[in-house]
């Protein structure tokens, strides 16, 4: 399978055993941005946020950030009501409606990027949101020590 840059890029850093993909340091991130990172005492109890650089953007800038629970959280979400959905609201629709069917609508992350809008990318599209959810699964796992 054929996997965008960006995709290619994060599976490989939640592989590597030695990459911190989450920190709440805000020093990390642009002056102008520090105030919107919580420090302490802020996240529910059981979950992990987060960034990393992924290459999407330019100039090193951070691009991809993801929200992680210590156990199954239920799963509700709002879609755009536009007929020319992106591969992700569509790939992501269908994640909660199978959820939906089977009693419940658990998931344990969500992962987003920044700097490019994932439209108008075909079967590609689609490729790269199952992929990104198969990197959301592998971070699960390095959450939980497996």
């Amino acid at each position: 399978m054929l996997l965008s840059f960006s995709t290619r890029r994060l599976l490989q850093r939640s592989a590597a055993s030695n990459v911190r993909l989450f920190s709440t340091d805000a020093a990390q991130f642009p002056v102008a941005k520090q105030r919107f990172i919580p420090t302490a005492g802020v996240y529910p109890q059981g979950f992990v946020a987060g960034g990393s650089v992924c290459g999407i953007k330019k100039r090193g800038q951070p691009d991809l950030a993801a929200i992680l629970s210590d156990r199954p959280a239920t799963a509700s979400a709002v879609f755009t009501t536009n007929q020319f959905c992106a591969a992700p609201v569509h790939f992501d629709r269908a994640l909660i409606d199978e959820a939906r069917r089977g009693g419940a609508r658990v998931v344990r992350a969500v992962v987003t990027n920044s700097g490019c809008a994932n439209a108008v990318t075909g079967k590609q599209g689609m490729a790269d949101a199952r992929a990104m959810s198969e990197a959301g699964d592998l971070l699960v796992g390095k959450f939980d020590g497996t």
